[in-house]
C-alpha cells in the first residue's frame, strides 16, 4: 500500500498530526497498536485530563474537532507553597484573554480526533512497525504487510519501538517521583481556578466541567506515592484536604487513584533519517509541573505539519526536516531545563533559602510585565511559542 504520510501511534498527538496532513491534501495512514482505551471514574469524570493552551486549542478547533470538546476553561491560576509568605496569581485578563488554558477529558478530546481520522484518513488498529527500508521507504508490520511512504511520523510515546527502529536512541532520567491522580468532589466551588501548591510534593487541582470537582495530580516521592495509593478513602480525602489547605473547602468524596513515574527524557534526534520525524513523547517527556507536555507535542504536530506544507512531500526526494528537529528539540531542552530549575528552586528548605525565595516569588507577583509575559509564554502566544 503507498501513502503519502504514516503516522505511527494514535494518541492525541499522532491523531492531530493526521488530520493536519490529511488537510493538506496527502493520503495519510495511522497505525494504532491497541485500540483506545477508558479510564473514566465512578465519579463519571476521565481520570487523565489535559490541560491545553489556548493557541493549542485553537489550532485543534481548526483540524475541525468540536469545540464542546473545549468545556472548561482556566480563568485564573494560584501558586503558593506550604507555610510560605509569598504567592504567585495569574489572570489572563491582563493579557487580554479570557483563560489561560482548556481543562479536557483525555478520553472526549480523543474520540474526537478518533472519529475525524476514521472519516478523513486510513487507520489499520492492531498494528505496529516491526522493520523500517530506509532506502525504499518501506515499513513492514507486525501482520507481514508493508507500507511505501513520503513521510513517518512517529509518535508512539516515551517507549517507541519504531523510534529504536529508525536509528534514534534515548536518554531518560529517572526522577524518583511519581503522579498520583484522581477526582476529587470538594464542598465549594472551583471557580475556574487552577491551584498548585508545593511542599508536599507538587500538588494541582484543575477545575472540571461540575463546580464541584476537581482534577487532582499530586507528584510525589515514591514512597510517599505507595502510602497515598494505599489509603482508605475517607483518609486520602483527609490528607488532601490538609495538603491543599482548604482551598475549595473540605474534600467530600475522592474516587479510584492511579499513578505512573515521573521521567524525563529526549531523543538524541528527532530526525533519524531524511523522511522519518519523531514528535511528542517519542522525542521528549518532561516533568509534569507546568502541564507543557501535550502541548509540546502538539507544537511538534503543529510545526511539522508546518514545515512541509512550504514543499509538496509527493514529488520532493529530500525533506528539509533537519531545521523542524532542530528548532523543537531546543525547545524541548529549554522546557526540560527550566522545569528542573523550578523544581530546585522550590525544594529549597534552609531558611534563609525559603525568605529568599518568598521574598523574589513577592517581587515577581508585583512585576506585571514580566508576569504578563511569562503567561503569554505559557499560553502559546510569546516569542518562543511563535517559533515552532
Amino acid at each position: 500500500m503507498d501513502f503519502d504520510v504514516a503516522v505511527s501511534g494514535a494518541g492525541v498527538v499522532g491523531m492531530a498530526t493526521a488530520l493536519a496532513f490529511q488537510l493538506q491534501g496527502y493520503r495519510v495512514l495511522v497505525i494504532e497498536a491497541s485500540g483506545p482505551s477508558s479510564s473514566i471514574g465512578k465519579l463519571g469524570f476521565d481520570l487523565r485530563t489535559l490541560a491545553l493552551t489556548p493557541s493549542n486549542s485553537k489550532w485543534l478547533t481548526s483540524l475541525a474537532l468540536p469545540e464542546s470538546v473545549f468545556n472548561r476553561g482556566i480563568e485564573r491560576m494560584h501558586v503558593w507553597e506550604r507555610d510560605g509568605t509569598g504567592y504567585m496569581s495569574f489572570d489572563p485578563r491582563s493579557v487580554g484573554s479570557p483563560v489561560l488554558g482548556w481543562i479536557v477529558e483525555h478520553h472526549l478530546l480523543h474520540e474526537a480526533l478518533r472519529a475525524l481520522v476514521l472519516e478523513r484518513a486510513t487507520l489499520v488498529e492492531n498494528l505496529r512497525i516491526v522493520a523500517i527500508d530506509g532506502l525504499q521507504r518501506t515499513l513492514k508490520l507486525s501482520d507481514s504487510s508493508e507500507i511505501n511512504c513520503r513521510l513517518l511520523c512517529i509518535a508512539e510515546g516515551p517507549n517507541s519501538q519504531s523510534r529504536e527502529l529508525a536509528g534514534a536512541s534515548c536518554h531518560m532520567d529517572d526522577l524518583g517521583q511519581s503522579a498520583v491522580v484522581t477526582v476529587a468532589r470538594m464542598e465549594e466551588g472551583h471557580s475556574g481556578t487552577a491551584w498548585q501548591k508545593f511542599g508536599d510534593g507538587v500538588l494541582a487541582l484543575l477545575p472540571l466541567s461540575n463546580e464541584q470537582f476537581v482534577s487532582v495530580i499530586w507528584s510525589v516521592s515514591e514512597k510517599a506515592c505507595r502510602n497515598l495509593l494505599a489509603m482508605e478513602g475517607i483518609d486520602f480525602c483527609n490528607r488532601l484536604e490538609e495538603a491543599c489547605e482548604r482551598v475549595c473547602g473540605k474534600v467530600l468524596e475522592v474516587d479510584e487513584r492511579i499513578s505512573f513515574p515521573l521521567t524525563q527524557s529526549i531523543a538524541n534526534t528527532f530526525n533519524p533519517q531524511p523522511w522519518i520525524a519523531l514528535i511528542g513523547d517519542s522525542a521528549h517527556t518532561i516533568h509534569p509541573l507546568a502541564g507543557q507536555g501535550i502541548n509540546i507535542g502538539l507544537e511538534d504536530a503543529r510545526s511539522l505539519a508546518a514545515t512541509c506544507s512550504k514543499v509538496d512531500i509527493r514529488e520532493s526526494r529530500q525533506l528539509e526536516l533537519s531545521r523542524f528537529a532542530h528548532r523543537r528539540k531546543l525547545k524541548a531542552l529549554a522546557m526540560m531545563q527550566l522545569m528542573a530549575l523550578f523544581l530546585q528552586t522550590w525544594s529549597w528548605t534552609t531558611p534563609t533559602a525559603r525568605w529568599m525565595r518568598n521574598v523574589g516569588v513577592r517581587v515577581f507577583n508585583r512585576t506585571s510585565p514580566l508576569k504578563n509575559q511569562l503567561m503569554r509564554e505559557a499560553m502559546g502566544f510569546g516569542p518562543l511559542g511563535q517559533s515552532n
